[in-house]
């Protein structure tokens, strides 16, 4: 058995020949949670996340809100959504607070609340401001 220096992390062990400490195994997990949808409310971005079909949505926006929905897809963290200026991410406020906001197009957002706990986007809506 190979010495090991008390107070050291399971793992850590003294070289006989030396009096560094030498690594030899680390057993490492991380347990990684993604981001789920839970439901969507309008039908089109419905219809595009499921069966990719586009129907419902304007044409124009149907790129980006692809590339959206894999964002929202891959999102481990809700601080996320904060690197991307390009889609002018905020939180609403008022009787809305809590909610979401992502810029599609001048009119369009794309809208969701996000459950923490249960690490699930609820609500997701594509709205036309007018």
């Amino acid at each position: 058995m190979k010495p090991r220096l008390a107070g050291t992390p399971h793992g850590t062990t003294i070289r006989p020949d030396s009096n560094r400490l030498a690594l030899t195994t680390v057993k490492q997990q991380a347990t990684v949670s993604r981001v789920k949808i839970r439901n969507i409310v309008h039908k089109g971005l419905k219809r595009l996340y499921a069966e990719d079909i586009a129907k419902g949505v304007l044409p124009a926006t149907v790129d980006k809100l692809r590339k959206m929905l894999a964002f929202l897809d891959d999102m481990e963290d809700a601080e996320e959504l904060r690197n991307l200026p390009a889609w002018s991410v905020h939180t609403l406020t008022g009787d809305r607070k809590g909610t979401w906001s992502l810029s599609v197009t001048r009119n369009q957002r794309l809208t969701f609340r996000i459950d923490a706990i249960e690490h699930e986007i609820y609500d997701l809506n594509l709205e036309d401001y007018h």
